[in-house]
């Protein structure tokens, strides 16, 4: 099985704190990017590339969930159908395949249309993009760039069922003749149902064919020499279905780590990690790819080795589709896990430690923000002036503050009682909490919540009493102040508490703040939960000559004053409420009692 159950449910598998491929890619190449981009999710303008690639790989796993062994094949591309959420009849028999130009052809022939889709649906992702490079459009994009990428892709594929021909089927094919696809997880195809380790995130309506209302269960009635439809099956590779939107991640086990594979490859007796490029491999980007497959390469020989289960790699490789060619990376050998593993955990524990004086810009006398450059956010009142004059103009004057002067850690005193969990908090993850009050009895109350999950584990196994608490991180949700501990939170027992340290009393607590700033960077996220319901946000950050934060608006906090906003505004904020996400503070709107002002307007963008 490719993943495993993620330690905890909802969407705690994309929290920024685990330790992943990605990140470990920009952390080699800078710890002060990894931080304005994992740790405070600073933005960078989209490019056309940035779109395509993602869509790109969606497609190509479309068209290997095809399957040539099925009666009443749709000429049409199902995946190209499923995205339209269109509806129709297939009108093709099983195609007579006797070559792997047969096969070639067959799956080919859908190209052109999943091609169409790719551009369309890139098309409307670029138009509500709320952050995009003004001198880029997604015209640049060609429908025979596409086609050339997918079809690379199918290239490199059935290199991979020549090969398992080789070996005349591989050391499965009697499984697979006899029960069908013998992994408990199995390779997506239209044909079956999808799957997921935990049932209950598979959407209900997605339970069923889209287009027949019928499912076919290989095994094969071919008892002789394997045959090409059956080595499309069985070579089809393991990849996140389409059908699942939910996490389909590894997870380590404690929880530090987690990867998403585009392909593993395992009709043979060892597992061969993919990654899926829509690009020619000469990109500045192209040195990441061996730091990425090595981290997938290590997590799963890890997971497997904690879970004592025999597991084997055969290979990884980056499957560039501009070309198309294959970019072998060396192996992680077994003997090498434990070292690797005491070596990326030591990563993760120092990127745990970063805290936010790492968003303080200028540094060393430059912008120094990811890609971005001083001209792509000098609004034109500003044109021609240096970075030091515009720092200045950014000053903020009274009464709005300086990031760096709101409220960090505090240290309180309360008496913890109720204690309940894990429940789901409002970002839908598993948290533990508890009541605290001045007093026993007192009438002073706030709820003390994990920050994310499992970032304070003993909160949960806390006796009723007198406690001091440090390093608590204030805060506010539906007006109501609460207090959040993290890993850098300790709870002590009044009566061992020794020190002489400044304690804030709980009424005391400041969860508001006026601030103003220079908007250096727009995002907008929507979907719907398992359940169904919608969700949105928008975030901004702002930039006030010295630091950085985060503004988020939910749902109905969103409005059209704060959608419009674009970079190089300059906006003043007051009765920002304050959160935290990873340990760094972050603003939310309130709806009802935030009061938010585009002082000024770009003209330029």
């Amino acid at each position: 099985m490719p993943y495993v159950k993620p330690p905890l449910g909802g969407p705690v598998g994309r929290s920024r704190m685990r330790l992943s491929a990605s990140s470990l890619v920009t952390w080699e190449r800078g710890q002060r990017d990894w931080f304005l981009k994992y740790k405070i999710a600073l933005k960078t303008p989209k490019n056309p590339e940035m779109i395509l690639g993602i869509i790109i790989e969606e497609a190509l796993i479309g068209l290997m969930m095809e399957s040539p062994s099925c009666n009443h094949i749709p000429k049409r591309s199902i995946w190209a159908a499923w995205m339209e959420n269109k509806e129709y009849i297939p009108t093709d028999n099983a195609p007579d395949i006797n070559s792997i130009n047969n096969l070639k052809n067959w799956i080919t022939n859908k190209v052109p249309d999943a091609a169409k889709v790719v551009w369309n649906e890139g098309k409307r992702k670029w138009d509500e993009s709320v952050f995009k490079r003004s001198d880029r459009a997604w015209e640049d994009v060609s429908l025979k760039i596409i086609e050339k990428m997918l079809i690379g892709g199918i290239e490199l594929f059935l290199e991979e069922i020549e090969k398992c021909n080789e070996k005349n089927g591989g050391p499965h094919l009697e499984k697979w003749r006899q029960n069908g696809d013998p992994f408990p997880i199995p390779a997506p195809c239209w044909h079956q149902k999808a799957k997921h380790p935990i049932p209950e995130k598979v959407p209900k309506h997605m339970d069923t064919i889209f287009f027949d209302g019928k499912y076919f269960d290989t095994p094969f009635t071919n008892k002789g020499k394997v045959n090409l439809k059956e080595l499309w099956e069985i070579t089809r590779p393991w990849a996140k279905d389409p059908r699942v939107w939910q996490p389909q991640r590894l997870y380590h086990q404690d929880g530090w780590a987690s990867g998403e594979m585009d392909l593993m490859i395992r009709w043979d007796e060892k597992a061969k990690i993919v990654d899926i490029k829509a690009s020619d491999g000469k990109s500045k980007y192209s040195v990441g790819l061996p730091i990425q497959l090595r981290f997938y390469g290590w997590l799963i020989q890890e997971i497997k080795r904690i879970s004592g289960l025999k597991f084997e790699l055969s290979g990884l490789e980056g499957w560039y589709l501009k070309v198309p060619f294959r970019k072998i990376v060396d192996l992680i050998s077994t003997s090498e896990i434990p070292k690797e593993t005491e070596r990326l955990k030591s990563i993760w524990k120092v990127q745990q430690e970063t805290n936010r004086e790492n968003s303080k810009c200028p540094v060393d006398g430059e912008l120094n923000l990811l890609s971005t450059t001083l001209e792509s956010i000098t609004p034109r009142r500003w044109e021609g002036e240096n970075l030091e004059k515009i720092c200045k103009n950014l000053e903020p004057e009274y009464p709005y503050c300086k990031i760096l002067s709101i409220p960090d850690r505090l240290n309180v005193k309360g008496y913890i009682s109720g204690k309940w969990g894990p429940l789901s908090n409002h970002f839908g993850e598993l948290v533990h909490g508890a009541l605290i009050s001045n007093s026993k009895g007192g009438n002073v109350n706030l709820t003390l919540e994990e920050s994310q999950p499992n970032s304070h584990l003993e909160l949960s196994d806390l006796s009723d009493g007198e406690y001091v608490i440090l390093d608590a991180m204030p805060g506010i949700w539906r007006d109501m102040p609460r207090l959040y501990v993290d890993e850098k939170s300790k709870i002590i027992p009044l009566n061992e508490y020794k020190s002489d340290e400044e304690l804030t009393r709980l009424g005391r607590i400041l969860t508001k703040t006026d601030i103003q700033g220079l908007v250096i960077s727009r995002s907008k996220n929507s979907g719907r939960r398992l359940d169904g319901r919608p969700w949105s946000m928008e975030s901004c950050h702002l930039w006030d000559g010295e630091a950085i934060i985060e503004l988020v608006a939910f749902g109905s906090a969103i409005g059209g004053k704060f959608s419009s906003i674009i970079c190089g505004d300059l906006v003043k904020i007051r009765g920002a409420e304050l959160g935290w996400r990873n340990g760094v503070p972050q603003l939310r709107l309130n709806p009802r009692k935030t009061k938010f002002e585009v002082i000024e307007k770009d003209s330029s963008n």
